[in-house]
């Protein structure tokens, strides 16, 4: 019988068939179990302690973040209160500046009919210089800048009219006069005021 177990002619053996077994590790001595157990328990403290920074910042981040949207929201508010605040400034000035503009216009008109008489030399020069301006210029061409308004007292240090210039009323005033009543009176009634 030991023909039927060896191989035929030439054939070589096969090994035989062995199932891999698990390798188990061979028992740790408890002063290993211990340092083991010592060390995975270090290691989940460092964890739950990074885990713990970790929503820490986030909370400060997010607080942040919180504290950056109140913030914006309020300097919008602020500026939708200085809009309406302007806004409002606008509407109270806008009589002022209806008054301004009329006035700029009559000027523009009187300035126009003014230089009707000037030369063109005159009326160049004129027409570079602002607004405001203009009038007093074209009355120095016209030689007329000496004249004084109508209702107005151009005379300083004298009586026009029996009336004291206005500077001579309040010096009376300061040194105790009781005429510079009087004087007043007569001064306020020729200006109308």
């Amino acid at each position: 019988m030991a023909e039927q177990n060896t191989p035929a002619s030439g054939a070589n053996a096969a090994p035989p068939a062995t199932t891999p077994q698990p390798q188990t590790p061979e028992p740790k001595s408890s002063e290993e179990l211990q340092n083991s157990l010592m060390a995975a328990r270090r290691r989940e403290q460092e964890a739950a302690d990074k885990l713990s920074e970790t929503a820490k910042r986030l909370e400060t981040l997010e607080a942040e973040q919180k504290e950056r949207k109140d913030k914006e929201l309020k300097d919008q508010e602020k500026w939708q209160e200085l809009a309406l605040k302007h806004e409002s400034e606008l509407s109270e000035l806008k009589p002022y500046r209806e008054k301004w503009e009329a006035w700029e216009k009559q000027e523009a008109e009187n300035v126009e009919k003014e230089t009707e008489g000037l030369s063109d030399t005159q009326k160049e020069i004129v027409s570079g210089l602002p607004l405001e301006t203009r009038m007093k210029a074209i009355l120095e061409f016209k030689g007329s800048t000496n004249t004084p308004k109508p209702g107005i007292i151009a005379v300083k240090g004298g009586k026009v009219d029996g009336v004291l210039p206005l500077d001579e009323i309040w010096k009376m005033r300061n040194e105790g006069n009781s005429e510079w009543v009087g004087h007043y009176a007569k001064y306020t009634s020729k200006q109308g005021v």
